[in-house]
């Protein structure tokens, strides 16, 4: 990469780390763990992964995105995080290069992603017309029992051979292997084993992306050491009785963390957008609204506020919205051929 598109990466990276979070949460945790994460990637985050997709899919690919978090009775059909992310991630890959895109998540976010979708102007195909519709998007559930779930990933990889796996906001296993939540609580029993399919993707050298923002998120695995000191005393022992950390064993190729999954995601789009030179491919701060407002129509809460508001981690949609035009702002000046004359 030459210096003006690592400057244009590390610009990306800038904003998606802005500490957005709550008070009461650890300071400084963010960055901490984004460094883990550069140490293992070497080159800026969100164009790393773009990089790597532009260079390992093509218009005949498929893509396997995963994402979805589900915690009855407070987010019974998922949280905001995550499914417009992953929808955003799939707006560029759909437009910019042409691949098939294959969601898997929890069977009660299904109709959330549908919506997202929707709002985002993908259409969304049965797997009886998925596989014969170039660019087509599928939506499908993956088990949720451990003991199947190494199984039912081989079938999937064996069946899509997809040439990246993307997880957004997708929660994997600790050293115990339970599944946690940001507070500790086991989750296992509401979610899918897609980490399972990760970790054998990886194994068979298939493109693994991971973005969290906590570190009990599918590919900071990969960082574990520093997110479990980084986050505080959650990270040494969870609150469910395991013994365990909340921190994900499961890590990705490419490890992301950003303030919330979806700025990550946005930020792989950006990327997308600059190295193909397509800046339209990233979506629009109108198009965040839309999304955003079926994403809770169809049943998502903002994570951190626990309702159905049009914000996510406590972010609002217009701040997303400023988000996204930021990235726009980025990839317009840095695409510019010749620097301005200066007195």
């Amino acid at each position: 990469m030459d210096e003006w598109t690592v400057a244009f990466g590390d610009s990306v990276d800038h904003l998606m780390q802005t500490d957005m979070r709550l008070p009461g949460f650890p300071r400084g945790f963010i960055e901490a763990i984004y460094q883990a994460c550069r140490k293992v990637v070497g080159n800026p985050l969100c164009l790393s992964a773009a990089d790597a997709i532009q260079k390992r899919v093509s218009g005949e690919s498929t893509v396997i995105i995963s994402t979805g978090f589900v915690f009855p009775p407070f987010f019974p059909s998922g949280e905001t995080d995550g499914p417009i992310g992953a929808v955003a991630m799939a707006y560029a890959i759909h437009h910019g290069i042409g691949a098939r895109i294959v969601f898997i998540t929890e069977r009660e976010v299904i109709d959330v992603l549908k919506a997202t979708c929707t709002a985002a102007g993908l259409a969304v195909y049965g797997y009886e017309h998925f596989r014969n519709i170039p660019g087509a998007i599928h939506i499908r559930d993956f088990t949720y029992d451990m003991d199947q779930a190494r199984q039912e990933g081989n079938r999937i990889l064996d069946e899509l051979k997809p040439s990246a796996v993307i997880t957004v906001e997708k929660i994997g296993r600790n050293e115990k292997d339970i599944y946690h939540s940001a507070r500790g609580s086991d989750l296992g029993e509401h979610t899918i084993k897609a980490d399972f399919l990760v970790e054998e993707a990886t194994r068979r050298g298939i493109l693994t992306i991971g973005i969290g923002d906590l570190g009990n998120e599918i590919g900071l695995g990969s960082v574990a050491d520093t997110a479990k000191k980084a986050i505080g005393p959650l990270g040494e022992k969870c609150s469910c009785g395991c013994g365990g950390s909340v921190i994900t064993k499961v890590g990705a190729d490419i490890p992301i963390m950003a303030t919330m999954s979806n700025w990550g995601a946005y930020g792989i789009a950006a990327g997308l957008a600059f190295i193909s030179e397509k800046p339209k491919i990233l979506h629009s701060p109108d198009l965040e609204m839309r999304m955003t407002e079926a994403c809770v129509r169809a049943g998502a809460k903002d994570g951190a506020l626990v309702s159905p508001t049009l914000s996510c981690d406590c972010t609002t949609v217009e701040g997303s919205m400023g988000f996204v035009q930021l990235l726009h702002e980025l990839i317009r000046i840095k695409s510019i051929k010749s620097r301005p004359f200066r007195k």
